[in-house]
């Protein structure tokens, strides 16, 4: 990528995400859509039988990565060969990594249903958002779900599509998305998945990791950061991923609302972390929560952007 185009990458990353708030795509026209469909299809084909041995399941897991992954990066690198405006091809291939706006309006739909005392109805709507069981879930305990997979989501997602984009443009941010696109449906929590995900699951957390530090620090600084350590040492992470457990207790920290605690998964019931919050959950606490998302979103966007430009000013300098 030539300096000219380097100079766009900041641009490109804020008209592409303004264009995800005001232009979207239906989900089922979008190809993430797509891409849901072909995984699951594909899971069948390599692991149809979770009572093979641990080892085969996580071979096959590790051989449908490599399946998936390598020729689409292979057909984007031949379209950057040939196309004469790669930083356009850079825009589609943010734009079709961000979602968010999608999974922001399925987290809302839930809410309004249990603000209209429908809560049968939100399990149902739920379950198109949440990989955990919904039927037995409490309007506190749904509002709890939806709360924590609103950071979750939003961190994996988008802020790190965000930021592989400024590190290795429209290719890094799609090959990203789709390895959380794996990761969740071959999620580990998932009996079926439990050894066959195991590799996806790890690169997963890996390549997300960047995002989850520098989240954690804007969350740390707002709520200060003494406080937030002596939060986290006060707490111990059982059944967590760590850098989850750690956005999870600042973001109750923050809003002062009870998060964690047990979750079933396949109608086993599993005991994590409980987050002990001065208020218990309730819809209009996921209503609320999206100003802090969006706090956190225009941050981001301000520190990503500034170290990028420092960075290329001292390039620039230097030659």
């Amino acid at each position: 990528m030539n300096l000219e185009d380097v100079w766009l990458t900041p641009i490109v990353l804020l008209v592409v995400v303004l264009a995800t708030r005001y232009v979207r795509l239906p989900d089922a026209y979008h190809p993430l859509t797509l891409f849901k469909y072909f995984i699951e299809e594909l899971s069948k084909k390599v692991h149809p039988d979770k009572n093979r041995s641990h080892y085969q399941q996580k071979i096959s897991g590790l051989l449908a990565i490599l399946v998936t992954l390598l020729p689409i990066i292979a057909l984007c690198s031949a379209l950057y060969f040939l196309s004469e405006l790669p930083i356009l091809l850079d825009a589609l291939l943010l734009y079709f990594s961000l979602n968010w706006q999608q999974q922001k309006e399925k987290i809302t739909l839930v809410a309004d249903s249990l603000k209209r005392q429908q809560l049968t109805l939100a399990k149902e709507q739920a379950q198109n958002t949440l990989l955990r069981d919904t039927a037995r879930l409490s309007q506190m305990g749904l509002s709890k779900a939806m709360l924590e997979t609103t950071y979750l989501r939003f961190t994996r997602l988008e802020l790190g599509a965000w930021l592989w984009f400024m590190l290795g443009g429209g290719v890094a941010a799609l090959c990203y998305r789709l390895i959380q696109e794996m990761a969740q449906h071959w999620n580990i929590k998932l009996s079926h998945y439990q050894y066959f995900g195991r590799a996806i699951n790890t690169l997963a957390n890996f390549v997300a990791s960047p995002a989850y530090i520098i989240n954690i620090a804007m969350l740390a600084l707002q709520t200060g950061i003494k406080r937030s350590i002596n939060a986290v040492k006060q707490v111990k992470c059982e059944q967590f991923y760590y850098l989850s457990f750690v956005l999870l207790c600042l973001a109750s920290l923050l809003t002062k609302v009870a998060l964690g605690g047990p979750v079933c998964y396949d109608n086993q019931k599993i005991r994590r972390t409980r987050f002990n919050g001065s208020i218990e959950p309730s819809w209009q606490h996921v209503i609320e929560n999206f100003r802090n998302i969006f706090h956190i979103e225009t941050a981001f966007l301000v520190i990503l952007l500034t170290v990028f430009f420092v960075n290329l000013a001292i390039i620039h300098l230097a030659n």
